[in-house]
């Protein structure tokens, strides 16, 4: 705005020469003004300056932050520090994240300039270390003193130009020192270490001529491993003095290196006592374009260890050369030195070589000649030592890298172990390689030749390592190339004797395998192994054979398998056991194939199990067949479940098949498709049966569909559609299979942030005249422990009339329909999803309006139930019979929970006996009417600690026939008493009351009452192994009507507390279990109430009752004994008095 107002006012003075203004630029002190800021600014930056080259700044400041991402700490006494010039620093120290020191130094000083290294050029008048010591450390997993330094950071990329010209002046180290450790894995340590290092170098530079001193001592130490390894420990320590000259060219290439270094050794012991007397030298003279002399040798005394020698022109500007490097009698204590730090050594090893290297036309034409001998040679590892071989190697070849052709004029290699060739590999003509494609090639053709006799695998373990297997090993080879080397064909035979291995919890031995595959080269770009071949047998039985082929494309970097293997189940199983597996009998065969390149990879393979006899995991199987196909296809982008098929049957039939289909991607999202196909018994049966108990699936089939849905956020969202036909289920107690029932089943549900909503589930059966069938669960469950889910069960009317014939029999068990063979136990290591929901809480509310069960007719069956913290809980639960009649029941199972007890309760009130005694137990319509009321409580932590009380009322009772326990009992006292018409007396009422107190059920009492007599029981109940097996000894307490009595003495007997009925002595008991009881009459507590003559009709005095005479036998649907009281409860033997369901 001034300058604006400025100029405006020079437009008008120069319009009007009386107009004045004043110039700001003229203002006076403006300029004071100006140079006060700039003296500001330059004061700022001289203390700036100051601060940022002060040691306390460099040492408490800059060092921390250079050493930031490190696991470890930079230290300095003192710095200082000329930006433009100079560097000096004391005890500088860099110690790692444990506080052990990596790099020290007394002195650290350099001199240069800094705006020489801004424009690349490293002018460096002076680099002087006085006593630096650098250690490091690397211990058995291979990790490094630096790794840990550096631990996890991110590496800053090393920014490097090329240096445009380099200048040294001096570089000085004095009294240097330098150590590496190196941690086997046996315990034993190796270091090495330099001491009293002194180094100077002058005038290093382009053009220049430098010059160099060095001395220092070198040392080896080895620790042992131990007790077992007492001779490995040792030292060795050298001293070594060199100086030489070393011209550099304008191009920093060395145009001339002449020097000496000479090696004493000052002390050998333990391991290293054969080095004792050791002294070596080095000898260099190269000149522009020639090495003359280049020796390495070592002697012990007067006696030569080693020789080295290097010789001949050499053009590095035109890349020439023709050198030989000749290496004479190498022995085995050099060899052993040099492999010391690494843990290895060489036994008695010597090597012996001669090697000539011609390189002409610009390096476009080489030409090697090579001899190798090797006399006793061995390794030796902390493992173990290899046997001793001998080694013979020629080989004589040519490059031309401009017309891209090779040949290999000749080659041999051999091994001996002792006289016997173990290894022979020869050319018998020369092989001719040609990778141009546009030269033809030639017709010649040549061949390799390879065998390996009888090597023994676990001699060679210290070279193949410790897990490598034993055997014998042999292989033949050849191997023949067409049209130089565009064409390479090889058949090879590898077979293995007396193999034996350790895989992982599997320990195979004499074992053979054998192996045939033929491999093929082409044009240079792939290569293939076609007819493979593989046998695998354990003592003389096979356990796998197969075949197989495969290619490699190096262009398009894709690799292709085809395999195919087989064998039988049973030796496999028992050479290579697995707790969730077993087989007495059948066959597997696994193929496949598979394709993997970058960016799309597909594999598929199949695997059938036939005539399978065994079990996986809890499911058994019969001589059954399955089938798993897979194939997969994915890209970095997408996985492709082309399809997963699971197929089972039995014998030659046709069995079920459950198919899944579908894709996802990394993101998480996806869809999959699932499929239930014509499963039927065959299929169903082996994965059923073990959760049936006794039932099996006897006919019928189940068919499906579903789908999934995967969402990115996690969403996930299912749709299930389920279907029988035909159902029907066998029972293995009674041998009777049972009507079929259809039934179809819906379920869509979505699961998102540990909630799962059933939006659909719906269970149909066939609608009745009656009921449409179908029950609706809908609800949430929370996945997400500590937050409850709720859950509603729905129907306005069911008929299970039909299934109600399953539980329909006129037969009762055997002992020959009670099978005697048991499924053997199992040892299951993945428990069932259920026992891991002990922190999960779930309501469920029950709202069924009518329920049909045959003639047993219900309605408003409402309750809840309560999940939590692994106890089950029934609130309340009520259920309406018609015409009349209610249940109410409550009560707790700790079905998870430890330390809660078993709580029930339970009242009924006016239930009609006809219908259920019909429907359920299988008597006649009207056979007994009457209704029955009762109320029942028990708690138990334990069945032997158990507490409870039961009463039981039957009134307005007509029964056509008495129940058979009442007759079993009367029978003889009848019979006795010539009181035979009792048996068909009208029943009144039926009373019982229990007490149940740990292992004892106490009956006080059981008493039923009829129109001409009544019996009554009392007493202990004592509860064996189960309640099947309780015992008991109860007096009966009998009354016969007045009139029903026509003997002797009646008229002496007291008067019973019903109207008109006598009471009759205690002669009458029943003995036995709640399975099997008999009654006893003990005819001599009758007296003289009956003559000699009734007494001889009587007949035995005692009479078997078993525990369910001829009765139908209800299912036991808990496949076991129970642990709650159970009582003998007959059932009537007249079959056609159970008419089958219409």
């Amino acid at each position: 705005m001034a300058a604006r107002v400025g100029q405006r006012d020079k437009v008008m003075a120069r319009r009007d020469p009386d107009f004045e203004y004043d110039d700001p630029l003229n203002e006076p002190g403006r300029w004071k003004r100006w140079l006060i800021r700039l003296a500001v600014l330059l004061v700022l930056l001289v203390g700036l300056y100051f601060v940022g080259t002060s040691g306390y700044v460099l040492r408490q400041v800059v060092l921390p932050w250079m050493t930031r991402d490190w696991q470890g700490s930079l230290h300095a006494g003192s710095i200082e520090w000329s930006p433009f010039s100079r560097l000096h620093a004391t005890d500088v120290e860099l110690r790692d994240a444990d506080g052990e020191p990596v790099f020290t130094a007394r002195e650290i000083e350099a001199r240069y300039s800094l705006l020489s290294l801004w424009r690349n050029r490293w002018l460096i008048p002076k680099v002087r270390l006085v006593s630096p010591e650098l250690h490091v450390v690397r211990d058995a997993s291979g990790q490094t003193t630096w790794d840990r330094i550096w631990g996890e950071s991110r590496r800053r990329p090393w920014i490097s130009r090329p240096i445009e010209e380099l200048q040294v002046g001096l570089i000085q180290i004095e009294n240097g020192a330098w150590s590496y450790q190196r941690e086997l894995a046996g315990g034993e340590r190796t270091r090495m270490a330099l001491r009293n290092f002194d180094l100077t170098l002058v005038n290093l530079g382009d053009g220049r001529e430098s010059t160099w001193k060095l001395a220092a001592r070198f040392g080896m130490e080895k620790l042992g491993g131990g007790p077992d390894a007492p001779d490995s420990a040792g030292r060795f320590v050298l001293s070594a003095r060199s100086e030489g000259a070393l011209a550099l060219s304008s191009k920093r290439v060395p145009t001339s290196l002449k020097g000496s270094l000479e090696l004493t050794t000052e002390q050998a012991t333990g391991a290293y006592a054969t080095m004792e007397g050791l002294t070596g030298r080095w000898l260099v003279d190269l000149a522009e374009k020639e090495i003359r002399q280049c020796l390495l040798e070592f002697r012990r005394g007067g006696d030569s260890l080693g020789r080295l020698t290097l010789q001949g022109p050499i053009d590095t500007a035109n890349r020439n050369l023709r050198v030989r490097l000749k290496l004479d009698r190498l022995r085995h204590e050099i060899l052993n030195l040099a492999g010391s730090p690494f843990g290895l050594g060489f036994g008695e090893s010597e090597l012996d070589a001669d090697v000539l290297v011609d390189v002409s036309g610009g390096g476009q034409t080489i030409n090697v000649s090579s001899t190798l001998a090797g006399r006793r040679l061995s390794l030796r590892t902390p493992a173990g030592a290899t046997p001793e071989v001998g080694l013979e190697s020629r080989i004589d070849g040519r490059a031309q890298l401009d017309e891209k052709t090779a040949d290999i004029r000749s080659f041999r290699l051999s091994l001996k172990e002792g006289d016997r060739d173990l290894l022979q590999i020869r050319a018998p003509r020369a092989i001719n390689l040609l990778w141009n494609p546009l030269v033809r090639p030639s017709v010649n053709e040549s061949s390799l030749e390879i065998r390996l006799d009888g090597l023994d695998l676990a001699r060679w373990r210290p070279l193949l390592g410790p897990r490598s297997p034993s055997g014998r090993l042999y292989l033949e080879a050849a191997l023949t190339n067409r049209d130089d080397g565009r064409r390479i064909r090889g058949w090879i035979t590898n077979r293995i004797e007396e193999l034996a291995f350790t895989a992982g919890p599997y320990t195979l031995t004499n074992a053979a395998l054998r192996l045939t595959t033929q491999v093929a080269f082409r044009d240079f770009l792939s290569f293939s192994v076609d007819q493979t071949e593989i046998e695998l047998a354990a003592d003389g039985a096979p356990l796998l054979t197969g075949e197989g082929s495969g290619s490699y494309e190096l262009g398009n970097d894709q690799l292709r398998l085809l395999w195919d293997f087989r064998g039988e189940l049973p030796p496999l199983l028992t050479r290579f056991p697995h707790p969730l597996i077993e087989a007495s009998g059948g066959t597997w065969k696994l193929d496949g194939n598979a394709q993997l390149q970058a960016g799309a990879n597909m594999v598929a393979a199949t695997l059938v199990l036939d005539q399978f006899t065994g079990r996986i995991d809890r499911y058994h199987f019969i001589d059954d067949w399955l089938q798993f196909d897979a194939s997969i296809d994915w890209t970095p982008e997408l996985i492709s479940v082309r399809q997963i098929a699971l197929s089972l049957g039995r014998g030659t039939g046709r069995g079920g098949s459950v198919y899944l289909s579908g894709r996802a991607s990394p993101r998480g999202d996806g869809a999959f498709e699932l499929s239930l196909v014509n499963l039927g018994p065959a299929s169903l049966r082996p994965l059923l049966e073990a959760h049936l108990g006794p039932w099996r699936l006897g006919a019928g089939h189940l068919d499906g569909q579903g789908r999934l849905q995967l969402g990115v956020s996690g969403a996930r969202e299912l749709e299930l559609h389920l279907q029988t036909r035909g159902l029907a289920l066998s029972n293995a107690w009674n041998r009777r299979t049972h009507f079929p029932l259809d039934l179809t089943a819906d379920l869509g549900a979505s699961y998102k942030a540990g909630s799962l909503l059933i939006y659909s589930n719906i269970i149909s059966l066939p609608a009745t005249p009656r009921a449409p069938n179908t029950l609706i669960l809908t609800g949430a469950v929370q996945t997400v422990a500590g937050q409850p889910g709720h859950l509603r069960l729905f129907s306005s009317a069911l008929d299970l009339s039909a299934v109600a014939s399953y539980y329909r029999t006129n037969t009762a068990p055997t002992a020959a329909g009670v099978p005697t063979t048991t499924a053997p136990s199992l040892t299951i290591t993945n428990p069932p999803i259920w026992t891991r929901l002990t922190n999960y809480s779930l309501v469920t509310d029950l709202d069924v309006r009518r329920l049909l069960f045959d003639r047993i007719d219900t309605a408003n069956w409402r309750g809840r139930t309560l999940w939590t913290n692994g106890l089950l809980v029934c609130q309340d639960l009520s259920v309406d019979f018609r015409p009349k009649g209610n249940l109410r029941l409550r009560g707790q199972w700790p079905l998870l929970a430890t330390n809660a007890p078993v709580r029930v309760e339970a009242a009924a009130r006016a239930l009609p006996i006809d219908p259920i005694a019909s429907t359920l137990l299988g008597y006649g319509r009207g056979r007994f009417v009457g209704d029955l009321s009762a109320n029942l409580t028990y708690a138990a932590t334990s069945p032997l600690d158990a507490t409870g009380s039961c009463e039981l009322v039957m009134t307005n009772l007509d029964f056509r026939t008495l129940p058979d326990w009442t007759r079993a009992i009367l029978n003889a006292p009848a019979s006795i008493l010539g009181a035979d018409p009792i048996l068909r007396s009208p029943a009144q009422s039926v009373h019982a009351r229990l007490q149940l107190q740990g292992p004892e059920l106490q009956l006080d009492p059981l008493e039923f009452v009829g129109d001409w007599f009544s019996l009554r029981l009392s007493g202990p109940i004592h509860r064996g192994a189960t309640w099947r097996e309780a015992s008991f000894d109860l007096p009966v307490a009998l009354t016969i009507r007045r009139d029903q009595l026509r003997i002797p003495g009646a008229a002496n007997l007291p008067a019973a507390a019903l109207p008109d009925h006598l009471q009759l002595p205690p002669f009458v008991s029943v003995r036995g279990t709640l399975a099997d009881w008999e009654t006893v009459v003990d005819r001599a507590k009758l007296g003289p109430l009956v003559t000699e003559t009734s007494s001889a009709s009587a007949g035995s005095s005692v009479q078997s009752a078993p525990g369910i005479p001829d009765a139908p036998a209800a299912p036991d649907l808990r496949s076991g004994d129970a642990d709650t009281p159970t009582p003998s409860t007959p059932f009537p033997s007249e079959s056609d008095d159970t008419p089958g369901i219409p």
